[in-house]
């Protein structure tokens, strides 16, 4: 757990989850080294190499800990139908609650435009690449100006997790 605490965080805002309890959890996403120089350029067909993590560390609505969930990249062959990937899930002190090739988290993962992942907002993807740069282990911080969680620009209209609203404009 020590070690998955220290990953940078690919956002510095916590975004609503879209698959993990919506609307009631949001999180933030932290991915490791071997992960973060690939993660803003993830696109179709991109294979992420093995030994990526990604981690979601969740919130409820009042701001406490929730289940933190994980998925590590493993040696080809692990789990061929789910693209490689363990999934694990935790509790908020870190002790493992399941992991495996879980097929409730690989079932809507299968969906996911890049590997298996759905990748980062616009937002953190530009400052990834453009602030910190793709190798820095610095988490990336951007504001957009508005506070408002932009969708991932991968996910299609009508996609689980796309809200479909339009923006809201502010007066001048």
């Amino acid at each position: 757990m020590a070690s998955v605490s220290s990953f940078p965080a690919v956002d510095d805002r916590k975004l609503p989850s879209s698959g993990h309890n919506p609307p009631y959890w949001s999180g933030f996403v932290h991915v490791n080294s071997a992960l973060w120089p690939v993660y803003p350029r993830l696109a179709p067909g991109v294979v992420v190499p093995e030994g990526s993590i990604a981690v979601e560390f969740h919130h409820d609505l009042n701001g406490d800990a929730q289940q933190i969930y994980a998925m590590e990249k493993r040696a080809p062959g692990f789990d061929p139908a789910g693209g490689d990937w363990e999934y694990l899930v935790l509790q908020p002190g870190g002790s493992v609650e399941t992991r495996g090739p879980l097929a409730f988290c690989a079932r809507c993962h299968a969906e996911a435009p890049h590997d298996h992942l759905f990748g980062p907002r616009l937002s953190a993807r530009r400052h990834i690449l453009q602030g910190a740069g793709a190798n820095s282990a610095e988490p990336p911080v951007e504001d957009d100006g508005d506070g408002a969680a932009a969708p991932d620009e991968d996910t299609a209209p009508g996609a689980p997790g796309r809200t479909d609203r339009p923006k809201k404009r502010r007066k001048k």
